[in-house]
């Protein structure tokens, strides 16, 4: 008998569409396809998941580093006697902030990495409205007060 006109290619018309006898094969091989996509996306999924959290463990303990630099910088700066620049007095006054408040930003304050530099040995420190900015003297044995900002108000200071 010719292939052609086998019993498993022949065609029979279902509404608008053509049914053939094989139509259970096509649909294993569409079934195992869909399978194989959903696993390959799991996997990527729990890959994706392990690789998030290595990632956070390793940001944990390199924020735990930066903190303990950022109390050991602290710790030298709160270590020498203070010492007020013209600037930074000036900026006190117009600012209306006292050397009690930058004291208590020194000992208390949040260290903003953002305003401070390790090549010009300046750090910053926030606490509440006050953010001060300190710097190590060349000789290192002094902190200086180079300037006092007050976040919540800008004040009309002259040039100092």
């Amino acid at each position: 008998m010719d292939k052609r006109w086998s019993r498993a290619n022949t065609t029979k018309r279902v509404g608008n569409r053509r049914s053939s006898n094989n139509d259970n094969a096509p649909k294993k091989a569409n079934n195992n396809a869909i399978k194989t996509v959903i696993m390959k996306f799991v996997s990527l999924g729990v890959l994706g998941i392990c690789l998030v959290r290595s990632l956070s463990i390793d940001r944990t303990q390199s924020q735990a580093g930066t903190k303990n630099e950022h109390e050991r910088v602290r710790e030298e700066l709160l270590k020498k006697p203070l010492v007020f620049t013209d600037h930074g007095a000036c900026r006190m006054d117009c600012r209306f902030v006292s050397k009690r408040d930058v004291i208590e930003t020194l000992d208390k304050g949040k260290y903003r990495a953002k305003y401070s530099s390790e090549r010009k040995r300046t750090h910053a420190f926030e606490h509440g409205r006050v953010r001060v900015i300190f710097a190590q003297s060349s000789d290192n044995k002094t902190t200086a007060v180079v300037t006092v900002i007050d976040t919540e108000t800008d004040h009309a200071c002259g040039p100092c």
